[in-house]
């Protein structure tokens, strides 16, 4: 009989499972969009080729450790398609986080069933605490933040889970896709066992789990790093004038000023719930509420550091801002909302427990309410506008974004064009826009002078402001020293599209002799004066001889 219901158990757990799969691949469709950790794969494995000068750019890749970059590029030697290994990289990210939804919502209410459709809510709707200095990504091309979202809320699930081993190897392989964001999960757990082992609270057997964790988790970052130091280049030296200008005139997320109230009073709100939870569970095992410390440690550590740094800004190393370390109250937003309904569900089955209360009439009660609070104290007058709006905009507009990029075949006229660039036997840079910058590397496998799209990479490796600003300075014509608008970290077409216009042949041949430019990659509705080398209706090819 025993044996059975276990049966019955194990297949319940193998179909949610199996859903959730499913689930994640449908999404993964739906939601595709190339990703950037891609392009550090072309880089690093070779099959693009950037020349020795101006290494702006392959310096973010060589110089910069991150082991996205290197399984990109092996399952690109591999000979796995781009999209295959975008969609790879979503897929894991959309798994990783609602399984780690699912698996807080499971230990905090005790309901597979009603874990898993909320999960499912919460990806569909994408639902989140809010944005702050860093938004909040549930899927986006910058493969990085996402993965710190998403695996941060995997670490919170498993830790829920007592599955501590994974926990560790989770934790260690963040370090390695997002290095501020995985020591700082690191960190914490180490901070809470430390605590834990002050006051002599017996957490041996977590402890070692999760050590057994990081050591397995460290074979792919030990591998990584040696690929790394092997293959690194030369740094040109720092010009501290150009990069203080980068830095106070150019970047985005440290100049923003703005104090997010209303992410910081969200965040108390779900710190007084975790409270209530710890003082109202107190006597469960330590197993049991290390996932609850965690997430108050980080939380709340990271609200005062966010606090500390908007009103004292001037006071953190630059070293620090660099780093961004406001970023980290942003960690918690995805699971926030999650762990505030599944801890009043649970503490509605305690009320339920103590007093002898009807729990189906007191769930009910709560959701009845919930419901009402969504129906009526919003700014939209109408509930129904608002109920159609999303599901226009998350659920149908899923929909066609996964025809879209499912059935729908790219047009011949741009494929035969990116085809052409691909087989162009030239050995130096392309001179791109905002659009064709990544369409230049990921389809025409050619290296950009710059990528207009962002200079965000600086605070990162500030060697490389030196060849940046004269690129931006020379070719763009933007004064470094004075941008058009601050605090952008790209280089915005409307800046330059006129005096690409008109510039003439010669200055063209010149910028093509200093700067090793072999072609240029426009739109078609840009007129500069140089002849077509090939067009396709859409995009101009211009080549030097």
């Amino acid at each position: 009989m025993f044996q059975l219901a276990q049966n019955k158990i194990d297949v319940r757990e193998n179909i949610i499972y199996l859903a959730i799969v499913i689930f994640s691949i449908l999404w993964s469709f739906a939601g595709f969009t190339p990703q950037t950790a891609v392009d550090g794969g072309l880089i690093v494995s070779g099959i693009v080729k950037f020349p020795e000068e101006f290494r702006n750019n392959s310096s973010i890749y060589f110089n910069g450790w991150n082991t996205l970059h290197y399984l990109a590029g092996i399952l690109l030697k591999l000979n796995f398609s781009q999209y295959s290994v975008s969609w790879i990289i979503i897929f894991t990210s959309i798994l990783s986080l609602i399984l780690g939804i699912y698996y807080l919502l499971e230990v905090l209410t005790e309901n597979k069933l009603f874990s898993l459709i909320i999960s499912f809510i919460f990806i569909i709707t994408q639902k989140h605490l809010g944005h702050v200095d860093y938004p909040t990504l549930y899927i986006s091309e910058h493969s990085y933040g996402m993965y710190t979202f998403s695996l941060f809320t995997l670490v919170v699930g498993l830790l829920a889970k007592k599955s501590f081993l994974i926990a560790g190897i989770i934790t260690t392989i963040l370090i390695g896709f997002h290095l501020v964001a995985g020591l700082w999960v690191l960190f914490t757990i180490i901070g809470i066992l430390v605590i834990f082992y002050i006051f002599k609270i017996n957490h041996k057997l977590s402890f070692e789990s999760f050590r057994k964790g990081i050591i397995i988790g460290s074979i792919p970052i030990i591998l990584s790093l040696i690929f790394f130091f092997s293959n690194t280049i030369d740094k040109d030296p720092l010009d501290v004038a150009a990069f203080n200008t980068y830095m106070n005139l150019w970047d985005h997320h440290r100049n923003i000023t703005k104090f997010h109230t209303n992410y910081i009073l969200k965040t108390f709100i779900m710190l007084l719930f975790i409270s209530s939870f710890i003082i109202f569970f107190k006597n469960l095992k330590f197993e049991e509420q290390v996932f609850i410390y965690f997430l108050f440690l980080s939380s709340l550590s990271s609200s005062i550091i966010y606090v500390l740094y908007k009103i004292y800004p001037n006071y953190f190393p630059q070293l620090v801002a660099r780093a961004m370390p406001t970023r980290l109250v942003g960690l918690h937003s995805i699971i926030a909302y999650p762990l505030i309904l599944g801890i009043m569900i649970r503490l509605i089955k305690l009320i339920s427990n103590k007093y002898n209360f009807n729990l189906k009439v007191l769930l009910s009660s709560f959701f009845v309410l919930l419901a009402s609070y969504y129906s009526f104290f919003h700014n939209e007058k109408n509930v129904f506008e608002r109920v159609y709006a999303k599901i226009d905009q998350k659920i149908l507009a899923k929909i066609y974004s996964f025809k879209k990029n499912v059935f729908i075949k790219e047009d011949d006229n741009n494929s035969k064009f990116w085809i052409h660039v691909k087989n162009l036997n030239i050995d130096g840079y392309v001179i791109t826009n905002s659009e064709t910058s990544n369409l230049t590397l990921r389809k025409g496998f050619k290296p950009y002078i710059i990528n207009n799209h962002f200079i965000d990479h600086l605070p990162y490796h500030p060697y490389t402001v030196s060849e940046t600003k004269a690129i931006i300075e020379e070719i763009y014509e933007i004064d470094f020293n004075d941008p058009p608008r601050k605090y952008t970290g790209a280089i915005k077409d409307r800046w330059y599209k006129s005096i690409f216009e008109n510039k003439s042949v010669e200055n063209w041949n010149e910028i093509a002799n200093k700067f090793n430019i072999s072609a240029i990659i426009l739109p078609d509705n840009w007129d500069i004066k140089l002849k077509k080398t090939f067009t396709s209706g859409n995009f101009n090819l211009y080549v030097f001889k």
